[in-house]
């Protein structure tokens, strides 16, 4: 027994079928719509934050090379740069210096970019610097970068030391910008 569809049936029929496909295709491009609209609202936030965050960043990487110049004039002013850096002799100097600028990290390096000084932490032997710019600073090039940590970011300048006219070691200054930096 075979069922036949009258004219009416048909049509009824093909209205139901093209009312679920346009349902389904507005379904499809609505959720794309949100989706993009949401994106561009996140894309939007984010260029808002880096604008108001931004001028306060280049103050700081300002404030470091200036705390930089303190400690290399202090280096200099002590005739401490010297091959290799009498490290017995400038760490109090040094951590002076890092209170008063208010550094969080004062690390200095050789001419080979081993660590001979580091203001919070151990030395391990022929410890090489892990800050990014340290190379940069031995082969001549002042360096300032940014990178994420745990408690938000970390922003560090990497200077040459210079000796009679040569480089004789790095210098890296940072500070944390956490929740203190926003505050």
């Amino acid at each position: 027994m075979r069922l036949r569809f009258g004219l009416i049936s048909n049509l009824a029929l093909s209205f139901v079928a093209l009312t679920v496909v346009m349902q389904a295709a507005n379904h499809v491009s609505d959720s794309d719509f949100r989706d993009t609209a949401f994106r561009k609202q996140e894309y939007d936030r984010v260029v808002f934050i880096v604008q108001q965050i931004e001028p306060h960043i280049q103050q700081e990487e300002f404030r470091l090379k200036l705390a930089a110049a303190a400690v290399s004039q202090q280096l200099r002013g002590a005739t401490l740069a010297q091959t290799p850096l009498d490290v017995e002799k400038v760490a109090p100097l040094l951590a002076e210096v890092a209170e008063r600028e208010g550094l969080d990290i004062l690390e200095t390096t050789d001419e080979k970019g081993n660590v001979s000084y580091r203001r919070h932490g151990p030395i391990g032997d022929k410890e090489r610097s892990h800050y990014w710019g340290t190379e940069e600073a031995l082969l001549g090039t002042p360096t300032t970068s940014t990178a994420p940590i745990s408690e938000g970011a970390l922003i560090v300048h990497s200077e040459p030391i210079h000796a009679d006219a040569r480089i004789v070691g790095s210098l890296t200054v940072g500070r944390h910008l956490g929740k203190r930096f926003v505050d």
